[in-house]
């Protein structure tokens, strides 16, 4: 590997530098993750949110099923691998998710969009009976075909 450059630029008045390799890096090869490739292959939409209150982001993934889609949680489990946590069946064909904190309590919720309406399902700690992430009934509907 050749010895680094440095570079420096001056950006609105600023002077920046930075180094910069003038070969190629190395990365380490790939690790693999504990997600199925078929659940991957089935993916139709994903994103980040932590839906535990423990501080890390999740990886909040809908996928295609037979009859019904599904939003699964992939959360972290070391050396940057993933697990599937829970897995909750919409019932409907998915056409969206996102996250927000939806009812305030300092833990991301998933909001889901299929084709038959638009649903919350509210993450959570574990406690008192209930299981920690994101659970099937635990949801509210917030829109139907007739109202999106």
């Amino acid at each position: 590997m050749s010895d680094p450059a440095l570079v420096s630029r001056r950006f609105f008045g600023v002077a920046i530098a930075a180094v910069v390799l003038t070969s190629c890096i190395n990365f380490a090869p790939a690790v693999p993750s504990q997600a199925s490739s078929v659940e991957a292959a089935r993916s139709l939409d994903a994103a980040f949110a932590d839906v535990t209150g423990d501080g890390s982001e999740d990886v909040i993934v809908g996928v295609a099923l037979p009859g019904a889609d599904a939003v699964m949680r992939m959360a972290q489990c070391g050396s940057g691998c993933l697990e599937r946590r829970e897995q909750v069946v919409l019932g409907g064909n998915l056409g969206g998710i996102d996250t927000a904190d939806f009812d305030g309590d300092g833990v991301e919720d998933v909001v889901v969009v299929t084709s038959v309406d638009a649903r919350v399902y509210f993450g959570g700690a574990a406690a008192a009976g209930r299981p920690e992430g994101l659970v099937a009934d635990d949801f509210v509907v917030v829109g139907v075909p007739e109202q999106l």
